[in-house]
C-alpha cells in the first residue's frame, strides 16, 4: 500500500465525513435534550438542495452554506415545535419529515440538475491535506458545542431536561 493511496483514502474519508460530523453536532444537542430526530437525513437533503440552489443563483458558495444552515435550522425548529410543543410522536414525526424532505429536496434541486457551482476555496496546511475551511472548522465547532453544553447555564438546562424532564419541570 503506497502512501499516496493511504493519503487519498484518508482525505476522502475526512471530506465525506465532514457534513455528517456537523449533522452529528446538531443532533447531539437534540439528543442531550431528550429528543430523537430520525429525520436528520431529510434535514441534510434539504440543506444540500438549498445550498446548491443558492450557490447556483448567487455564485457564492459561502452564501450557499449559510442558506443550508438556515434551512436545516428551520426544519429542525418545525420538528421541535411538533414534538415538544404539540406533543407529536418523535419517531413518527422524524420519519415523516425525512420522507417530506426527500421529496422537497427533489423538487428544489430539479431546476439545477447538471449545474455547476463554484467550490469553496481550499486551504493547504502542512503540505499533507488541502481542505476547505469547513473541514478545519469542524474541530473548533465540536469544542464549542462541548463547552456550550458543559459550561453554560443553557447547557445545564438542556442536559437536565434530557436526563430527567420531570425534575427539570419541577425546578
Amino acid at each position: 500500500m503506497s502512501i499516496d493511496l493511504l493519503r487519498g483514502a484518508l482525505a476522502g474519508s475526512i471530506l465525506s465525513g465532514t457534513s455528517l460530523f456537523y449533522a452529528g453536532l446538531g443532533e447531539l444537542i437534540g439528543e442531550k435534550s431528550g429528543v430523537v430526530n430520525l429525520g436528520l437525513e431529510g434535514v441534510m437533503l434539504i440543506g444540500a438542495s438549498v445550498a446548491f440552489a443558492v450557490a447556483s443563483l448567487t455564485g457564492d458558495p459561502y452564501l450557499g452554506v449559510l442558506a443550508a444552515a438556515m434551512a436545516g435550522g428551520l426544519l429542525n425548529l418545525l420538528f421541535g415545535y411538533l414534538v415538544v410543543g404539540r406533543r407529536a410522536n418523535q419517531l413518527a414525526t422524524g420519519l415523516t419529515m425525512m420522507f417530506f424532505a426527500t421529496g422537497a429536496s427533489a423538487i428544489i434541486g430539479h431546476p439545477f440538475v447538471g449545474g455547476i457551482v463554484k467550490a469553496l476555496p481550499r486551504l493547504r496546511l502542512g503540505g499533507f491535506f488541502d481542505f476547505d475551511l469547513l473541514v478545519y472548522l469542524a474541530v473548533p465547532a465540536a469544542a464549542g458545542v462541548w463547552a456550550l453544553l458543559l459550561y453554560t447555564r443553557w447547557g445545564l438546562g438542556v442536559r437536565a431536561v434530557g436526563e430527567n424532564p420531570q425534575a427539570a419541570f419541577a425546578a
